[in-house]
């Protein structure tokens, strides 16, 4: 079994990997996967990634039923149903409904890995569990997972939520060199201390600066709600003609 970590995206890096992976998991806790994984929660049938915003509305018009949900810097862009708020998410009925998602850094980093992979999942801290049992179920062996990161920087929250899943496959695992041996051993010491994990997740720089925006509630319910969802949603791609 392997196992790859994106620690973050940055322009170009998808050329640095294989394309034959058999699974890939985005993992953009605050905000893009946890208000995908609330989407399916609340009925929401198919759920795509769309790139840019000219590509969404250009949907909009070909299918006015479909619900389009996303940020740009945080904030609900004109035009769109919903903003990038897994709590806004979780009050609304998407029973049936296609969401179309397009985000600052979780979609630009799964359309530039979209030909890396045959199936795309999204994971946060939601789902953590089940993203694992998944994987047994479904007996993977050669995923990556892809930390989105902040505008190619690097977001804690999303490393930690990789290396807690990659730590479960490390009995697995074909190669062990140093930095899988990190992650390894960054998994086990958070899942060993979930008040550190709290502490740590609250005060990520990407945690701060939702803060001071006045979304902080959105942290606050992911990290009070660690693997208390059974969704693993899938993710397909949509571009206007």
């Amino acid at each position: 079994m392997t196992i790859d970590i994106l620690p973050f995206y940055k322009k170009g890096i998808e050329n640095d990997f294989q394309s034959d992976y058999d699974l890939a998991i985005l993992i953009d806790v605050y905000r893009a996967t946890s208000s995908i994984i609330c989407a399916a929660h609340k009925g929401a049938k198919e759920i795509y990634a769309v790139k840019t915003l000219e590509e969404m509305f250009a949907e909009k018009e070909r299918n006015p039923s479909c619900i389009l949900c996303g940020e740009r810097n945080a904030l609900k862009p004109d035009g769109f149903d919903f903003g990038n708020s897994p709590l806004e998410l979780l009050n609304t009925d998407l029973k049936d409904k296609t969401v179309l998602i397009s985000t600052s850094n979780g979609t630009r980093t799964l359309t530039a890995f979209s030909q890396k992979s045959r199936r795309f999942i999204a994971a946060s801290f939601l789902n953590l569990s089940e993203t694992v049992n998944f994987i047994k179920r479904y007996n993977y062996r050669k995923i990556i997972l892809l930390c989105a990161g902040s505008w190619e920087k690097f977001s804690l929250e999303d490393y930690l939520c990789a290396c807690l899943i990659l730590s479960q496959f490390s009995g697995e695992l074909q190669e062990k060199d140093d930095e899988k041996r990190l992650q390894i051993s960054t998994g086990r010491f958070y899942e060993a201390t979930p008040d550190e994990l709290l502490q740590a997740l609250q005060n990520t720089d990407h945690a701060l600066r939702l803060k001071k925006i006045g979304k902080f509630d959105d942290v606050e319910f992911i990290t009070s709600s660690i693997s208390q969802f059974r969704e693993v949603p899938e993710i397909s791609f949509k571009k206007a003609d």
